[in-house]
């Protein structure tokens, strides 16, 4: 004991409480208050931002309603669980809500959930009132009719609202009888102002009809009778820009509308007046060397349209390669509220051996039906196509349709085809069946029949022309001669 007592006598307190001293001092004093000061504004910060987490928002029901009233023109009705958040931005969450359109009679076309409004703390500290900034809502199911879809036209039109962003949300069509007609995934909206610019924007990403797309719509109030729309598809590569202008004067609107479609450009003008669209290419589209002609009408109610294009001097490796492609991927899959009626005419000046193809096109029941087309054939005469048909043989899809060759000149016939005199017999008509590989430039013809009249020829030769592959025009030309030297 009395060592240990001798060891706590030797140890020098004052000398290790005088080293402790000097580390202190040692210490940055600037460094130290930096910190206590960046800690206080951190507490002050989050103090500030959470406090509003304690009030009861219950009271402030009738206050969320009037500011979003005011400040979006809609209406928030049924408000259930209001709560505070300040992640990642002051906001007050509600739990869920009706949504519907300021005016007499308008239904509600959404049933909301986790709404975010986010508001101003400063108004909510010193005013006691709800400031909203903006708004923002995901995961959401609208649904709109006519009426609504009306009004939201008029709401596009003439309301002075804050930010509103909606995404990966659903936008329903319905019909008359309140049943879904379409479906377009919404992945993200912006609906807002830009005060700077004065300039209301719409601006949209989503599918339609499967397809992706992107919408911009805009009106500027410097000018607020013109309206500017934008809209392009994926696949196909569609572009569609316009401008259209009310005439209040007149009841109806007129406009502008600029296309890309086959990597061809097309101005049309349009003029709307209640639920009918007529519509006319302009003639300047007429000076470049790939020309299109672009007109018809749509009646909106019901939805019905009637439509003629005239493309010139456009490769048909394009009708063949590109468009045959696409009518077999939506043969079947095409919308049930778009019907109508579509023809195309492909004209050529440079073709040695085609004028024009006309192919008529019938939207119907969910379908396109291709009717009985027409191709002239240069100072020959012209062939009918019927009967097409997709058929899949070996995981390859073909294509299948009847021809007749109907010729109105026998001598350029022969000419054409380069048929020596020894096998030339009077044709006014050649029937056949052609079959085309979609994958492949190949073609094959089959069930030959000149002048229907097949029954009194050979038809053990005729048969060994069934199934015939034909490339180019040389083995055509091949083709009808070794054909008609058979039946001689």
């Amino acid at each position: 004991m009395k060592n240990y007592l001798k060891n706590i006598k030797k140890y020098d307190f004052a000398e290790k409480f005088k080293f402790f001293v000097d580390k202190i001092k040692a210490v940055n004093v600037k460094s130290f208050k930096t910190i206590i000061v960046v800690y206080t504004v951190i507490f002050s910060v989050f103090l500030f931002l959470s406090i509003p987490g304690l009030y009861n928002y219950k009271n402030y029901l009738k206050k969320i309603e009037t500011a979003a009233l005011l400040d979006f023109k809609i209406r928030l009705d049924n408000i259930v669980d209001v709560k505070y958040r300040f992640v990642p931005k002051p906001h007050i969450l509600i739990g869920e809500a009706t949504v519907s359109f300021d005016k007499v009679g308008s239904k509600e076309f959404a049933n909301l959930k986790n709404i975010k409004i986010y508001i101003s703390l400063i108004d909510l500290y010193k005013k006691n009132e709800i400031s909203i900034k903006s708004l923002s809502v995901s995961k959401a199911n609208f649904y709109f009719g006519k009426n609504t879809f009306s009004n939201f036209r008029e709401h596009l039109n003439k309301a002075i609202i804050k930010p509103i962003k909606v995404s990966n949300s659903n936008f329903f069509y319905l019909a008359k009888n309140e049943e879904v007609a379409s479906i377009s995934p919404i992945k993200e909206l912006n609906y807002f102002i830009d005060y700077k610019l004065k300039e209301k924007n719409l601006k949209i990403k989503g599918k339609l009809f499967d397809v992706n797309y992107n919408f911009n719509w805009k009106k500027n109030y410097n000018d607020p009778n013109k309206i500017k729309s934008h809209i392009s598809f994926a696949n196909p590569n569609i572009s569609l820009s316009n401008i259209s202008n009310k005439n209040f004067q007149n009841s109806f609107n007129d406009g502008k509308l600029k296309t890309i479609f086959l990597n061809n450009k097309i101005d049309i003008n349009y003029k709307v007046f209640k639920d009918k669209i007529n519509f006319i290419t302009e003639n300047n589209n007429l000076d470049s060397n790939y020309k299109i002609k672009f007109n018809g009408s749509i009646d909106l109610n019901p939805f019905y349209f009637n439509a003629k294009a005239d493309l010139f001097n456009l490769d048909y490796v394009i009708l063949i390669d590109k468009i045959l492609p696409y009518l077999y991927i939506y043969r079947e899959s095409i919308h049930p509220n778009i019907n109508g009626n579509f023809k195309i005419n492909f004209i050529s000046e440079k073709n040695k051996l085609i004028e024009n193809i006309s192919a008529n096109l019938t939207f119907n029941n969910e379908k396109i039906i291709v009717n009985e087309s027409n191709v002239d054939i240069k100072k020959i005469g012209n062939l009918i196509v019927s009967d097409l048909k997709y058929t899949n043989k070996d995981e390859t899809i073909y294509i299948k349709s009847k021809m007749q060759l109907n010729i109105d000149d026998q001598k350029q016939f022969y000419y054409r085809f380069q048929i020596p005199k020894k096998n030339r017999i009077s044709i006014e008509k050649i029937d056949f069946h052609l079959e085309k590989n979609l994958d492949e430039k190949k073609y094959y013809i089959s069930n030959i029949k000149i002048n229907s009249m097949n029954d009194d020829l050979n038809s053990s030769k005729i048969n060994l022309f069934d199934d015939h592959e034909i490339n180019n025009i040389q083995t055509l030309t091949k083709l009808i001669n070794d054909y008609l030297e058979a039946i001689n």
